[in-house]
């Protein structure tokens, strides 16, 4: 399976990967996390929070910028 097939985002979601609760989990069954909602899945989080809740996730953070 396409890892990347699973990035799809509706309108209106946050991108996960630039957010700070966002993480790896490195367990092939669930390979994506959110630590603002506790949840790991097969698919990006703010899709599942989106059909979860039928609202986009509002607990986005952008990462702090890495000093150079």
């Amino acid at each position: 399976m396409n890892g990347r097939a699973n990035e799809h985002r509706e309108a209106g979601d946050p991108p996960c990967r630039e957010c700070r609760h966002y993480y790896i989990t490195y367990e092939p069954a669930h390979p994506w996390g959110c630590r603002a909602f506790g949840i790991a899945s097969t698919r990006q989080p703010s899709t599942v929070v989106r059909e979860s809740s039928g609202q986009p996730c509002r607990a986005f953070e952008p990462k702090p910028q890495a000093k150079r």
